[in-house]
């Protein structure tokens, strides 16, 4: 068994490093969020402090932040402030657009790429279990889009420390909560439903453009944090990772109960 998942993810490795507009987005997409967002507000404190105008940060984004973060932001100076508050508060939801678009990008090539190649019927004519294929076309996505989180993470942390503050003061407690959950939470969530997608599409741009739609509850999630509706407190953190593991698992379930070679042929 572990043979042949070894074989479909050779397979997927190659399929990918041949293919420009799936590798592209997925070294650029996190470059852009851990490079281009703390570069951007290094010249926050710089600016405030050339200019010698260093405004309070808004009282309607302090009554809409957790009490943590507030605590957080009595303890810097005050041309820190701002730039503390959209790096370590406002700038998560955009960092979760990793996680959710990278495997969107993959599985959307997954079984839809196969079927615009021709290649799914030498798949499929594999002896290879239908669980065992399902496994072996998620685990390239899976490890791809963590490596990437946790590579992208790592760098925004080592800029933000460096070019912001100048010393260790990032990652806080929220994002510790984030990273050890949430985000791979998030990561199986896209996995399990891109491939879902990806297995009913036609082809590579169909399940892109039906996946694209994946990202929208992270946009839903930035708006209502600006708004105040809704706070990334720590317990919200864990209780909406739990809520996500819990589709993870049944998104598995009916992925392993519905894929069958019938249904992968007749929507080849």
């Amino acid at each position: 068994m572990r043979g042949d998942i070894i074989t479909i993810v050779e397979k997927d490795l190659r399929e990918f490093k041949g293919t420009n507009q799936i590798w592209i987005p997925v070294i650029l997409l996190p470059l852009l969020v851990s490079i281009g967002l703390p570069v951007t507000v290094a010249f926050i404190p710089s600016a405030m402090t050339a200019s010698g105008a260093i405004p309070e940060v808004p009282a309607g984004l302090l009554k809409n932040i957790p009490e943590e973060m507030r605590l957080a932001l009595n303890s810097l100076q005050k041309d820190e402030q701002l730039a503390f508050l959209f790096i370590a508060y406002y700038f998560a939801p955009t960092f979760l657009v990793v996680p959710l678009a990278i495997p969107a990008v993959l599985c959307a090539d997954s079984f839809a790429g196969e079927k615009e190649r021709k290649t799914i019927e030498a798949i499929l004519a594999t002896p290879i279990s239908d669980s065992e294929l399902l496994v072996g076309k998620m685990i390239v996505p899976l490890v791809a889009s963590l490596s990437s989180s946790y590579l992208a993470f790592t760098i925004y942390s080592y800029l933000t420390n460096a070019l912001i503050f100048h010393r260790f003061i990032f990652p806080t407690s929220s994002w510790i909560l984030i990273m050890s959950f949430l985000v791979p939470a998030l990561t199986f969530f896209s996995v399990g439903t891109m491939i879902i997608i990806s297995a009913r599409s036609k082809g590579f741009r169909e399940a892109q453009q039906m996946g694209g739609m994946i990202v929208l509850p992270v946009f839903v999630l930035l708006v209502t944090q600006l708004l105040g509706i809704m706070s990334m407190t720590g317990q919200g953190l864990v209780s909406t990772s739990i809520v996500l593991l819990t589709l993870d698992v049944l998104l598995l379930k009916y992925g392993s109960r519905t894929y069958n070679r019938d249904h992968l042929m007749s929507n080849s």
